[in-house]
């Protein structure tokens, strides 16, 4: 079979869609189920560095049924509707998989692309300038999408799919399936230099929360909880923020300015995210809402204690032995929860839980849909 694959989101290296976007299509080349491979670049974007690219490309390099496709069409842009539809409907491809919601609307071949979330339409404050006519677009072009004959969407969640149904129609449900992501591909090397982590992960406990800063991330209730953990619970551990640096509706930095310990790290590379993971006593990560919540399924890997909410996504995926919790009480009796959880010896073993997770289902599904009339 013949199969193009967009991997243009691989430029924005440290963003979920890309890691996502390069694990699908990792698993795809291991696969090795087909018999060409088209993999679709943006010619305006310097790859050089990028090291999701340079690892695929150390692993196509001597396969002559891959090929890459630099085409003239930016991510987020009007201009790839018209470059990437016209290169893909010039070919006698049996299925173009994209791996976002905007895919090229005069696409004329089998296809599939990916909801991971309705953030924009779902949160009010997540669109920052211009949120009236961007949620117009993303309707527009969702709706597009999914009335078309030819293509297939996939969403990474239950709570997606609902979401999905509830704004664009009960019509589409037969449309949509549900393929949960995994972890990402563990591929990275160990780095030649030491990491630029804090000691204290390797001597202390502590709690993680890795991700963005967005309202939504709920981060600053998170804060509030664990000051009440160390200074009414008595928790000796500390509170160790990961992931972007840039601020919504608080600074975070500011905030937490004579907290005891908590400690703000920014971004780390997936090496680093690792060996936080390893180390953690629990994942920390009360979102008000996911699409899917992946640092939750990351950290289930370890083996470790999950405190999550029991909101939308976070509570679907979360592994049966995890703490959810109902935002809405009050920290105090939030912290003793946790307290509680925390002294717990229960033994984690996620064995079962991980079956359902896996990038073969999303590269099977691909591939069924590229040999079906």
């Amino acid at each position: 079979m013949y199969i193009i694959y967009d991997a243009r989101h691989f430029e924005d290296y440290y963003s979920g869609l890309s890691r996502y976007s390069f694990s699908v299509l990792d698993e795809l080349i291991k696969s090795g189920n087909f018999k060409k491979l088209d993999i679709i670049l943006n010619s305006s974007y310097d790859y050089t560095n990028n090291p999701l690219f340079l690892q695929i490309q150390s692993k196509i390099n001597s396969k002559k049924n891959i090929n890459l496709i630099y085409l003239d069409a930016p991510i987020f842009s009007f201009k790839h509707n018209f470059s990437v539809s016209q290169y893909i409907n010039s070919t006698n491809c049996n299925i173009y998989f994209y791996p976002h919601f905007d895919i090229p609307i005069l696409i004329r071949k089998k296809s599939i692309f990916v909801v991971h979330d309705l953030f924009a339409l779902i949160l009010d404050d997540y669109i920052l300038k211009y949120s009236f006519l961007k949620k117009i677009y993303l309707k527009t072009i969702l709706n597009i999408s999914l009335m078309k004959k030819n293509t297939k969407c996939v969403a990474v969640s239950e709570t997606t799919k609902q979401d999905i149904i509830k704004f664009f129609g009960i019509k589409f449900n037969n449309k949509i399936t549900v393929i949960y992501e995994d972890s990402f591909s563990d591929t990275e090397e160990e780095p030649n230099t030491e990491n630029s982590l804090p000691n204290l992960i390797y001597e202390e406990r502590y709690l993680l929360y890795i991700g963005g800063r967005r309202k939504h991330k709920n981060l600053k209730q998170m804060i509030d909880i664990f000051q009440i953990l160390v200074e009414k619970e008595n928790y000796d551990g500390y509170f160790i923020i990961a992931g972007s640096k840039k601020n919504f509706d608080f600074n975070v930095e500011e905030y937490i300015y004579n907290k005891k310990n908590i400690i703000s790290i920014g971004q780390v590379s997936d090496w680093e995210l690792n060996i936080l993971y390893k180390n953690m006593e629990a994942l920390f990560f009360l979102s008000k809402y996911e699409g899917f919540g992946l640092p939750i399924v990351e950290a289930s890997k370890y083996n470790k204690k999950i405190i999550t909410s029991n909101l939308g996504a976070c509570k679907e995926i979360a592994p049966e032995n995890a703490l959810m919790l109902d935002i809405d009480n009050k920290n105090d009796i939030l912290a003793n929860r946790i307290t509680k959880y925390l002294c717990g010896k229960e033994r984690i073993n996620n064995k079962k839980y991980f079956k359902k997770f896996s990038w073969q289902n999303t590269v099977k599904y691909i591939t069924s849909m590229a040999v079906s009339n």
